[in-house]
């Protein structure tokens, strides 16, 4: 083999390990990005929770608005959770 081929052979073995080193680090950003979200998602809860308790103990007819807010957006996050999966390609 000449130094042509080998450095061919070479520049094709570095792009394979790049490749894999783009797949790891965009799996762990994927993972980030998912763990960000729960927290998110977590927080926002514990305090609509904590506004809701509120609201029953001094209006009881807010509070029946305050659910149906709660319900508008777990079916907008629900919604955008379904739209942010992955399609299979075909």
């Amino acid at each position: 083999m000449d130094s042509e081929a080998v450095k061919e052979v070479e520049r094709l073995i570095d792009l394979k390990e790049n490749r894999k080193l783009r797949k790891k680090r965009k799996r762990r950003k994927a993972i980030f990005i998912k763990l960000w979200k729960g927290m998110l998602t977590g927080i926002v809860g514990a305090v609509a929770m904590f506004v809701i308790v509120l609201l029953s103990l001094m209006a009881p007819e807010v509070t029946l608005r305050a659910y149906n807010g709660c319900a508008i957006l777990i079916v907008i996050r629900v919604f955008g959770t379904w739209l942010d999966k992955p399609r299979r390609k075909k």
